[in-house]
């Protein structure tokens, strides 16, 4: 299982400006875009600054949103975005006027009249934006040009979650971080939990900066300020108690400070991100701004049934909430070997949603080494072999272009029930 073409998975981020109907429009027609992702929404000229502090790759606008010309005008000579615009039928003669006003504007990209083509329009918009970053070579677009030669498409979006707590997914989470970042990937670990975050008691770090620090500066320089170094991988640990993990899942999605702004302000950064999300409410937001699903399980008949109701709540009742996939999913059987054997352990969760259930793509067996190695607060992966091996195919899935490539993989091809994995 290889990554698809660049063409086929680097993202560009939408901010769509204009009145609702035609937002709504053009929502559809991108979230149906698996290229694309909308990233904030504003129907209202006053709060388009606001929106933009989600810095957005592309601004989508329509200028009837305005109430005239002059501040329409006003509006893109403001801006840095490369923006498209829309404008309402005209006279010849006005919307010449307008045409002749925003000549030099090397940032507005388009300026079309009501009946141009959404879809050759969208066209446009992911081939000139792929351009620019490539040529560009910034953030993690451009971050693996040199060395290898290697440079990394859609960033890894990963949430490493199961309803049930004491599975072992901040081991998962921090080691599959870890190999992302050991095979060149910048890489940002997100802790999620509370209180206190398994984190940075597991890695050797201070409990703050954190989190909750992030809405005090939501920019990517008091990103950069708020993480902590474990090796080659940035780690951002989590709440160190319920009141500040309230306080910044509160924060709406498109204001400063709130998750979806770290996210996408991440992504201008890293190519990989890893959350280590908790049994909680907060599972849902993580969920929401990712673009990999990781559910962690244990051999137990009660962490078979909670793993599938986990699986069911992604995938039935969260629909339209998230841009997960089956096929982008992964599920992964952790200390096996003190209870059900893993087909069994997978037949009885699947048997539970009706035989709709993720493959088994990684089975990791109980050992004392890695608890020896996370009570010396040592990555289990440094110390232990068998750990590591354990989860090449789960690293394989995830980063098979890169992996494998560069001499750290073998380049074999494995069959995982049913799903092919190059380790």
């Amino acid at each position: 299982m290889t990554w698809n073409t660049a063409q086929e998975n680097e993202v560009v981020t939408v901010l769509l400006a204009g009145p609702k109907p035609r937002s709504d429009v053009w929502q559809t027609a991108l979230s149906n875009d698996p290229r694309f992702r909308v990233t904030a929404i504003t129907n209202d000229p006053k709060d388009l600054l606001v929106k933009l502090s989600a810095n957005p790759d592309v601004v989508l606008m329509d200028a009837a949103m305005f109430q005239a010309a002059e501040p329409f005008v006003s509006a893109l000579r403001s801006m840095s975005e490369a923006v498209y615009a829309v404008i309402p039928g005209l006279p010849p003669n006005d919307e010449q006027a307008i045409r002749s006003q925003l000549t030099g504007l090397a940032h507005l990209k388009g300026l079309y009249s009501v009946d141009m083509n959404l879809q050759t329009l969208m066209e446009k918009i992911f081939a000139d934006t792929r351009a620019a970053k490539l040529a560009s070579g910034t953030g993690a677009w451009g971050a693996m040009a040199g060395g290898n030669g290697h440079r990394p498409v859609t960033a890894r979006i990963i949430t490493v979650w199961n309803s049930a707590g004491g599975v072992g997914k901040t081991t998962i989470a921090s080691s599959l971080a870890y190999l992302a970042s050991q095979r060149g990937y910048p890489t940002l670990l997100i802790g999620m939990g509370s209180p206190p975050d398994d984190l940075p008691m597991m890695l050797r770090l201070s409990p703050e900066p954190n989190l909750a620090h992030w809405s005090q500066n939501p920019t990517l320089e008091g990103l950069r300020v708020i993480t902590q170094k474990v090796g080659s991988m940035d780690v951002l640990g989590g709440f160190l108690d319920d009141m500040a993990a309230g306080q910044m899942m509160s924060i709406n999605r498109d204001a400063p400070g709130s998750f979806h702004s770290l996210i996408n302000t991440a992504i201008r950064q890293y190519a990989v991100v890893v959350i280590d999300t908790p049994p909680s409410s907060n599972a849902a937001l993580a969920l929401s701004v990712s673009n990999h699903l990781v559910l962690v399980g244990t051999p137990t008949m009660a962490a078979a049934m909670r793993t599938a109701e986990a699986y069911r709540m992604v995938f039935e009742r969260m629909i339209g909430m998230h841009s997960l996939s089956q096929t982008s999913s992964y599920l992964v059987l952790n200390r096996a070997g003190r209870g059900l054997d893993p087909s069994q352990w997978h037949r009885l969760a699947a048997d539970s949603v009706s035989g709709k259930f993720l493959p088994l793509i990684a089975t990791v067996p109980d050992n004392d080494a890695v608890i020896a190695a996370q009570n010396e607060r040592v990555i289990p992966i440094e110390r232990n072999e068998a750990f590591r091996q354990s989860l090449m195919p789960l690293a394989g899935a995830l980063f098979a272009e890169h992996y494998g490539s560069n001499g750290n993989g073998n380049g074999k091809v494995r069959n995982i029930l049913g799903v092919k994995v190059r380790y």
